[in-house]
């Protein structure tokens, strides 16, 4: 915080060490700080990783706009995870729970074949972490109570993101 010289890409290294140990509060200050600095290569990943924080606190806007500042024709398969994430996430925040069917597509339709993009990914301590924080929040959303939820959760990891296509990008 003291160090007002820090460009975006030593703020990336910083919010992704702070991520991996759990401290996602402070990352996301380090990400929030490298978009008021002058862009850099990392400027798509910040945007990403705020995203996928907008998108745990329900904040739709937040997300949907971050989002739309990334070009996704330029972020690699680790980001488009995260950037998956975050369009799912996105696509639950504001909805009544349980989630409409509609909602709940939504959301799955984002997250399929997200294993092949990274098939490494559990062995990537925020990818995993994420994505199962997530699922949980998705599940949750449309399955009411916790055994429903856990079942469903089962499911939508090894038929919906393990099994299926990749889904198509974004409009």
């Amino acid at each position: 915080r003291a160090h007002s010289g820090l460009e975006p890409w030593m703020l990336l290294n910083l919010a992704g060490a702070l991520r991996d140990l759990g401290r996602d509060a402070e990352a996301a200050e380090a990400g929030q700080r490298a978009l008021t600095r002058t862009h850099d290569h990392t400027f798509n990943e910040h945007n990403i990783w705020l995203a996928v924080d907008a998108g745990f606190v329900g904040d739709r806007a937040s997300a949907e706009r971050l989002l739309a500042n990334v070009d996704e024709k330029e972020i690699s398969d680790y980001r488009r995870f995260l950037f998956r994430i975050a369009q799912a996430l996105a696509a639950i925040s504001g909805e009544p729970v349980p989630l409409s069917a509609v909602a709940y597509a939504r959301a799955v339709d984002r997250l399929r074949g997200l294993f092949r993009l990274v098939p490494t990914f559990l062995k990537e301590p925020a990818l995993h972490r994420y994505l199962g924080r997530a699922l949980w929040r998705i599940v949750r959303a449309r399955g009411g109570n916790t055994l429903a939820a856990l079942g469903l959760w089962f499911y939508f990891v090894l038929v919906v993101i393990w099994l299926s296509p990749p889904a198509a990008s974004a409009p």
